[in-house]
């Protein structure tokens, strides 16, 4: 089925596009997100999974809920997860592009391969630099030596 929007030019213009392209999708391969959206309270998240125009809000207009996470984990000590399978292969083969969390949700559930793991942000410590108190004390001790100094502080005379 198509989804073209009467009273928006652009869909139908997305939607010819698609076609020259050879997509089979409503919008176009790149242009159907598969994410997350937040429900529940404050402190109690729940999230719906759902196919959405990757141009629409959060908790916006979405074509179609896919399946459900609940990420607090619940008396069995597990946290919930419930997909529509056969829907979110139906939009993985039109072209939708699942958000870097619901990636990593279905290839926990064995629907997609495991994305691989985003790389560390932190910079590495340099080994060089140690800043416990005896490396600081055996720095300065190493400087005042060098400027002359001996170990009590006063200068070094020579006889």
């Amino acid at each position: 089925p198509r989804f073209i929007c009467v009273k928006c030019h652009r869909c139908a213009v997305l939607a010819q596009v698609a076609q020259v392209m050879g997509g089979n999708s409503h919008f176009g391969a790149r242009l159907l997100r598969i994410r997350l959206a937040r429900f529940g309270r404050r402190n109690l998240p729940f999230y719906r999974i759902y196919v959405a125009n990757s141009e629409s809000p959060r908790d916006g207009k979405h074509l179609e809920i896919v399946g459900t996470f609940d990420p607090i984990p619940q008396i069995d000590n597990n946290k919930h997860l419930t997909l529509n399978i056969e829907r979110i292969k139906y939009w993985l083969s039109v072209g939708a592009q699942p958000s870097d969390r619901v990636a990593y949700l279905l290839g926990r559930a064995g629907v997609l391969p495991m994305p691989p793991q985003r790389p560390s942000f932190k910079m590495p410590k340099n080994p060089e630099k140690k800043y416990t108190k005896y490396a600081k004390a055996q720095r300065q001790y190493e400087r005042m030596q060098a400027q002359g100094f001996a170990a009590s502080g006063l200068p070094e005379t020579e006889e």
